[in-house]
């Protein structure tokens, strides 16, 4: 009896010694499982304030496409009208007329001058 109590000793020793393995199997595991679920909801917040800068980003992606189109739009009506324009005078499409356009206005500019200048004088 003495034997067999010494063996079932051993055997609950050896359990007792697989008790305290799997005790700290199961703490470590516990404590990487709350690492992981703290490291989650950081993510997680992280990933909604990413969502929500990419909501900010994609709407002023979206404003700026539409003013792309409206500035679009309002270039094609420009050139149109510039395209009319120098249908109608010749003057926008020919740089020497243009030129002599502007020196023309600029001489009746100061002949101008000089009419102001000269009813001063008179008068």
């Amino acid at each position: 009896m003495k034997i067999e109590n010494q063996t079932l000793n051993e055997k609950i020793e050896e359990r007792n010694d697989e008790l305290s393995k799997l005790r700290a199997k199961i703490v470590a595991n516990v404590i990487i499982l709350s690492h992981n679920r703290e490291k989650y909801q950081f993510i997680k917040k992280l990933n909604e304030k990413k969502e929500k800068e990419k909501k900010l980003v994609d709407k002023e992606l979206q404003d700026a496409k539409t003013k792309l189109a409206t500035d679009s739009t309002e270039l094609k009506k420009l050139q149109m009208q510039n395209f009319k324009q120098s249908q109608i005078t010749g003057i926008v499409s020919d740089d020497k007329l243009s030129a002599d356009y502007d020196l023309r206005e600029k001489e009746i500019a100061q002949l101008e001058t000089d009419i102001t200048a000269l009813k001063h004088k008179q008068g």
